[in-house]
């Protein structure tokens, strides 16, 4: 279950039965704590200072565990791409999607109400996507904020360095891909929907199933000098991706933000080999297994999965 860090005085209200005048008096006084919108001025409550003021007062709780509905803003005027993103999200009852049609509304939009998740078209009109991201990527009210670039050309390095957190092309949208990637970003779970045992990744060769150990390296996307060590094996592969399981590494941890993992293999048949991968799927259940998908390979290492196919 997802809460909400902080509540709006609107949220607030509704929830304790009073006006938002009082609880913008409570919020200045002390009594209700946690922080302003740097841009608008607009009082946020913390969820630790809701629940302790209505416990202070015995308020029913049951509301205020529920869970909190995600919000999407989408900026872009292109119909076609607001159509698929409505199409593919609007029957999501935990997500709420708002539309603008420029980048001065998507900046306007985004520091007045903070979003969970901005999904951005880079064709976008007024100022470039790139100047938008990295205008609200310099308060701090939004470092919390997935952003993720609908790019018509694909350029991940592009906005890599700007702090777009995701991409995805245009031309190649698709509603599943697009459900997963926002699924993702919000850390939305959807049980009612069957686990894959296995990772499908895309491929235009059969999936040749190994036991090959593999020494892996996980950096961060914005911070590639800050990486750790770690071990895995390569289950199975073809010349899109692969799937790994046994993952640990030195420090125990994935990174929160964008990462990326350098899989480097010095075993027959896969002798001095490596890969720059994209995690598409990560899964933990004693075991941390991932799959994933090559995003920088040479074409001398795809020609040694090829051959393993021969």
């Amino acid at each position: 279950m997802v809460l909400k860090e902080f509540y709006t005085t609107g949220d607030v209200a509704q929830l304790v039965n009073i006006s938002r005048a009082t609880v913008s008096r409570k919020f200045d006084a002390g009594i209700l704590r946690g922080k302003k919108n740097p841009i608008t001025g607009e009082r946020l409550i913390s969820y630790e200072s809701l629940l302790s003021f209505m416990m202070q007062y015995d308020l029913p709780l049951k509301d205020l565990s529920k869970k909190a509905q995600k919000s999407i803003i989408l900026g872009s005027s292109d119909e076609q791409l607001i159509s698929i993103v409505n199409q593919t999200l609007s029957g999501e009852e935990d997500i709420k999607i708002y539309t603008v049609s420029s980048g001065y509304d998507v900046l306007i939009m985004c520091s007045k109400d903070p979003t969970d998740l901005l999904i951005i078209d880079d064709e976008i009109t007024d100022i470039s996507c790139a100047e938008a991201v990295k205008s609200l990527k310099r308060f701090d009210e939004q470092k919390s904020m997935k952003i993720l670039c609908i790019m018509k050309t694909y350029n991940p390095d592009k906005f890599m360095e700007i702090g777009a957190d995701e991409f995805l092309a245009k031309d190649t949208l698709e509603k599943a891909n697009l459900a997963k990637t926002v699924s993702l970003l919000l850390r939305i779970d959807k049980e009612t929907q069957p686990v894959r045992k296995k990772f499908d990744h895309d491929r235009r060769s059969p999936r040749i199933s190994v036991n090959i150990p593999t020494k892996l390296e996980v950096f961060r996307v914005n911070a590639p000098h800050l990486s750790e060590q770690g071990n895995a094996r390569v289950k199975d592969i073809s010349l899109g991706g692969a799937y790994l399981s046994q993952i640990s590494l030195d420090r125990g941890s994935i990174p929160s933000e964008a990462f990326r993992f350098l899989l480097r293999i010095d075993k027959p048949p896969l002798n001095d080999w490596q890969a720059e991968c994209k995690v598409a799927r990560l899964q933990a259940d004693g075991d941390i297994t991932a799959g994933v998908q090559f995003v920088n390979i040479s074409q001398q290492n795809k020609d040694k999965i090829a051959d393993m196919d021969m």
